[in-house]
């Protein structure tokens, strides 16, 4: 035997010859996870889809007074207590279904945005579409305890493939939004023959809100029937040894930890969380702005530096601002699908 073809050996020879161990991804829960898409869909939907016609609808409301300059201020205002309620109570409901479960967490929160947004296409005052989209933010728990509940139905092997369709999810329905609250928003004058009645003269966008809270009433029977609890029993009871016979184990869920109850504020902030968080934040303080700013380009008149385009006209240009910045360059979402996927397929 040529003892070249042999490594050296000496005291720092392992005694076991590594081998990197390929561990083959756990499915992903098709059925469980795709309610949770439909329940995450519900929100960009029926957020985007005021865009086209709620800086027209200040005006209408005569908010202003008659100056269509304060008309950003009111329709910023409005869409703004939205978020800051949801930030307000999105802690507090992520930390209710630790211990309720995560399911009726989230079917509150669709119950909460169906009736807002249904309200919200009823309002003909300034505090009555204030108070619509306060009782959505306050109501609305659903972006953290979804994400929960997606960690939850995934292990390390297939957790990265789980969570980069909430994006993707998340993208489609923002693309949508708009074009669906240009397209049903004054329908007596679009479609006359069909919506030519007095109730809507009187509530002129209350039909793509109806469109909108319509499907998220869809989404409440689907997870209401199918959608299966991922919290188990005895994290919920915190006083019992055994798990429910119903409820859905996580995959990876660890055997005890070392304290009862979720860990505290504190323990979670530490350096890396706190640098995501304030990355996440400055992209969603752009995001929202642009949000907020092209809508009111495109709906104010020509003579303050508007464009005076029509609600219809603002669905479809937002439609298609929207479907490039997300979808011109669908191949690098897809490498980068894909690379995710690589990368937990051969964690060992």
């Amino acid at each position: 035997m040529n003892l070249n073809d042999n490594p050296t050996i000496d005291e720092g020879t392992a005694l076991l010859a590594h081998t990197k161990k390929q561990c083959k991804p756990t499915p992903l829960p098709k059925v469980q996870i795709g309610i949770l898409l439909l329940f995450h869909f519900c929100e960009p939907i029926t957020g985007h889809s005021i865009s086209p016609y709620i800086n027209q609808l200040v005006s209408e409301l005569d908010i202003t007074g008659g100056d269509e300059r304060k008309v950003g201020y009111y329709a910023g205002l409005i869409q703004s207590l939205f978020y800051f309620t949801e930030a307000i109570m999105v802690m507090q409901w992520s930390r209710i279904s630790d211990h309720v479960g995560r399911k009726p967490v989230l079917l509150i929160g669709l119950v909460g945005t169906s009736a807002s947004v249904l309200l919200f296409g009823l309002s003909r005052t300034f505090w009555a579409l204030v108070f619509s989209r306060c009782l959505c933010g306050l109501l609305n728990g659903n972006v953290g305890v979804m994400k929960s509940a997606m960690g939850e139905l995934t292990n390390s092997s297939n957790r990265a493939q789980g969570f980069s369709l909430i994006p993707i999810v998340g993208a489609i329905g923002a693309t949508l939004g708009p074009l669906v609250g240009g397209t049903f928003a004054r329908p007596h004058e679009r479609f006359p023959q069909v919506f030519g009645g007095k109730f809507w003269q009187d509530y002129p966008y209350f039909l793509p809100c109806l469109v909108t809270s319509s499907y998220v009433c869809v989404s409440i029977i689907v997870g209401l029937l199918f959608l299966k609890e991922t919290v188990p029993k005895w994290i919920r009871d915190r006083g019992r040894s055994s798990l429910a016979s119903g409820g859905v184990t996580p995959v990876d869920s660890s055997p005890v930890l070392s304290h009862d109850g979720p860990l505290p504020l504190r323990d979670v902030l530490v350096y890396p969380v706190i640098i995501s968080i304030s990355n996440y934040m400055a992209l969603a303080f752009l995001s929202i702005m642009l949000s907020a700013l092209l809508p009111l380009f495109f709906t104010m008149p020509i003579h303050i530096g508007g464009l005076g385009f029509k609600p219809s006209t603002i669905g479809a240009v937002y439609y298609g601002i929207i479907w490039g910045k997300y979808w011109c360059v669908p191949s690098s979402v897809l490498r980068s699908h894909r690379s995710a996927f690589r990368r937990a397929a051969h964690i060992s």
